[in-house]
């Protein structure tokens, strides 16, 4: 924090106010909002393989929100422009009947960039364009990205351990940057993300079964949470196996799926 800078409460810059003491974002607008799937199966750089199964987990995306209630739009091996396009129209929309925001894409990706169908892009430009300042209607929502990509080239190897079990009354103003925001990543940094070419990524997959099972009856971080510890135990990884350089042995590959919270209160999905 700038030395310099007067922290003192100041009057409002254009963004309504809301109160602290709600626990859960609020969910009974009259629609469930915008749900957009970029599907990146194929690329003209061809050091990228083609992402068989993709397809498998579009689908499967699609179903599950709009068993949700959302408006879902899917698009195909879209070049950088377009995503920026569709992008940008989405924040210049008005949401103000909508619940909530949920962007998925499912790509290629290293450590901070994504790969569109002829050119990379940084993760961060998914979301940057929906703060408070460029999309206020959607100003104290939830806005969901879920990230289906490699983070890196690391192999995420087992280790086996015996089974144990350890474990404001007035308005405020927010952030007009990040807040109100959740990113799922299908693994942790510098590390790849697994796709059965015939079912489609361990994530969505996961995703999609944790969602269809408790979506009206959980909170959605309860959810990703149980999503994280069915892929981080999943013993059937398709014979992915690597040679460990310490021991030269073959070793499966497992995976940790991440998620970034900035939401400042419970999703609680209701029937609409």
């Amino acid at each position: 924090m700038s030395e310099n800078m007067d922290t003192s409460a100041t009057s409002s810059t254009g963004f309504a106010s809301i109160s602290p003491e709600v626990a859960y974002y609020k969910m009974n607008h009259s629609q469930r909002g915008k749900a957009v799937i970029f599907n990146q199966m194929t690329f003209a750089n061809p050091k990228l393989a083609t992402r068989n199964g993709s397809d498998h987990d579009a689908e499967n995306l699609k179903k599950t929100l709009g068993v949700l209630g959302f408006d879902v739009a899917t698009h195909k091996d879209l070049k950088l422009d377009e995503i920026e396009v569709v992008l940008k129209r989405l924040a210049l929309e008005d949401h103000s009947k909508n619940d909530c925001l949920f962007v998925a894409i499912l790509t290629h990706g290293e450590e901070a960039q994504l790969h569109a169908e002829d050119a990379a892009f940084s993760t961060d430009s998914l979301w940057t364009g929906f703060s408070a300042e460029n999309c206020k209607s959607l100003w104290g929502k939830p806005k969901l990205f879920l990230i289906q990509a490699c983070r890196g080239s690391d192999f995420n190897k087992p280790i086996t351990k015996a089974a144990t079990f350890t474990n404001v009354l007035t308005n405020i103003e927010l952030p007009s940057h990040g807040s109100d925001i959740l990113l799922i990543y299908g693994t942790i940094p510098g590390f790849v993300s697994l796709r059965d070419p015939a079912t489609g990524s361990f994530l969505v997959q996961a995703f999609c079964r944790a969602m269809e099972d408790h979506m009206f009856c959980e909170d959605l971080l309860s959810i990703i949470t149980e999503v994280c510890r069915v892929v981080a135990e999943k013993d059937e990884y398709m014979g992915n196996v690597v040679v460990d350089n310490q021991t030269g042995q073959r070793v499966e590959i497992k995976q940790m799926i991440c998620f970034t919270s900035m939401l400042m209160r419970k999703i609680q999905f209701n029937k609409k």
